[in-house]
């Protein structure tokens, strides 16, 4: 029989041995550039759509007013955020199938929920789609002052959720779901 102490002893052992195997230093190295790539990704990646939206919301606009500012802004942070998204979660499955775990369960597993909550979080979807149509048609921008669902305030941010207004007269916070957008008046936008 062994002790515990040689119980323990022998478990660190083995650990070390297996941390130790050529295979496994070298699906840490592997782990460690496919982080260091999906940063350097995520951080070429955002500088590119940040570059591409400036240049193609400039071309629609053709001018040089806080207007398009505020767009690049709004869209921008949407699709870096979207694009940050996709590749920590494409490095996270990649790092995992390094490690030989097998993501095809993982990934059916995300299908099968995914269609679940398609079924379940209609309301979800109602915001996505609403939050596509907000800024497809650019109903408002980040800084503007508009009217949503009964409340009024400057909005502080936009995705595809749902809108962020502050209203500095309350000092209140409203958190708003796309789809109870159903009228905007934008207080910010001079149309004559």
């Amino acid at each position: 029989m062994f002790s515990a102490h040689q119980n323990i002893d022998l478990a660190i052992n083995n650990i070390i041995k297996y941390m130790t195997a050529p295979e496994v230093i070298f699906s840490i190295l592997k782990a460690i550039f496919i982080l260091a790539a999906a940063l350097a990704l995520v951080k070429f990646g955002n500088l590119f759509i940040s570059k591409s939206v400036k240049v193609l919301v400039g071309k629609k606009t053709g001018t040089k007013s806080k207007i398009p500012r505020e767009r690049i802004t709004t869209l921008t942070e949407v699709f870096n955020s979207f694009f940050t998204l996709l590749v920590w979660t494409t490095a996270l499955l990649t790092i995992l199938s390094e490690f030989k775990v097998n993501i095809a369960p993982i990934l059916a597993s995300l299908g099968i929920v995914g269609l679940a909550l398609s079924m379940g979080a209609k309301n979800l979807i109602q915001d996505y789609l609403s939050g596509i149509v907000i800024l497809l048609e650019d109903q408002y921008r980040i800084g503007e002052k508009v009217e949503l669902a009964g409340k009024t305030g400057e909005v502080k941010e936009i995705n595809l959720r749902r809108t962020i207004l502050f209203n500095p007269e309350d000092k209140k916070t409203c958190y708003i779901p796309n789809s109870e957008v159903k009228t905007v008046v934008n207080l910010s936008r001079d149309i004559s």
